[in-house]
């Protein structure tokens, strides 16, 4: 499916079962299957039976100012997937075994990231990183015992600083230092 957009001043209309759009003198038909996710980046006027055609085979409408700026949406009641993941979203939140296994994941992922990137230092000659390596994975082994989020957010402090202490290693200009954030006192923070 396709995304139309429309960024001259416009008439839309539902014409026997199609998308029927009027600009200036010229109108045009379109099969409303073939559409997606339509953008008013312009005047443009439509009526209900042109949302309910779009409701109705799943098509999305947003409207866009002069500036730029979204000024609103049409989400078709059964078709908007954001919903079904929040609601799965909080269906895992009630659940603590669940919660804290893909936090877990999360984390592995991002110390996976992490112990890839100080390698491709290390690969390059930076033997430095060598031992900082072995400490991040050491902390991704914890990941597996982890039976609560106090611990797994302990884990995730230790692979932030531990990662971070690696930066200097890598530039002198990296030296991460102490953390400070109002008003920060160097490129890093």
């Amino acid at each position: 499916m396709e995304t139309l957009f429309i960024a001259r001043e416009a008439q839309l209309r539902q014409h026997e079962n199609t998308l029927q759009i009027k600009l200036g003198d010229t109108v045009r038909s379109l099969p409303i299957e073939k559409v997606g996710h339509i953008v008013l980046l312009a005047e443009s006027r439509l009526n209900s039976r042109l949302l309910g055609l779009c409701g109705k085979h799943g098509v999305r409408l947003s409207v866009f100012d002069y500036y730029g700026y979204c000024k609103g949406a049409f989400e078709p009641w059964d078709h908007n997937p954001a919903g079904k993941v929040k609601l799965k979203q909080a269906a895992l939140l009630l659940d603590d075994k669940h919660r804290l296994s893909v936090a877990r994941e999360v984390l592995r992922g991002a110390a996976h990231n992490r112990i890839a990137n100080l390698k491709y230092y290390q690969y390059r000659g930076n033997e430095a990183v060598k031992p900082i390596i072995k400490t991040l994975q050491a902390q991704m082994e914890k990941l597996n015992t982890a039976l609560d989020t106090p611990t797994l957010m302990g884990i995730e402090g230790n692979l932030h600083q531990d990662y971070y202490a690696a930066w200097k290693h890598i530039h002198a200009d990296l030296d991460f230092g102490k953390r400070v954030r109002r008003p920060p006192n160097n490129p890093i923070n």
